[in-house]
């Protein structure tokens, strides 16, 4: 739970998107900008998102952080996502995002 606690929910406090990938594991997505060196949820697809956070269902396991390149797509759909997910890297635990 540790990981996905550096995820400050945005203050009108939007669900998480749920995905399945294509193991039938779990997980929650959220997209976030980052200020001050600390991830802040963004609503999913906003146009101030620099990433997706994958945080698995239950809050087990590694959380993983795709980050927006040149070609961005902040489309939810199940093709996107695990095309996002292949590409994310798990989150050290306290590492910031730069």
């Amino acid at each position: 739970m540790g990981d996905a606690a550096h995820l400050t929910p945005p203050k009108h406090s939007e669900p998480p998107h749920p995905f399945v990938d294509g193991e039938g594991r779990r997980w929650n997505v959220f997209d976030f900008h980052v200020v001050r060196d600390r991830r802040r949820r963004v609503p999913i697809g906003d146009h101030r998102g620099e990433g997706r956070a994958f945080v698995p269902d239950g809050w087990e396991g590694p959380v993983m952080l795709y980050r927006y390149g040149a070609m961005v797509y902040r489309s939810t759909e199940p093709k996107i996502l695990a095309d996002q997910l292949r590409f994310a890297k798990p989150l050290p635990p306290g590492a910031p995002v730069r």
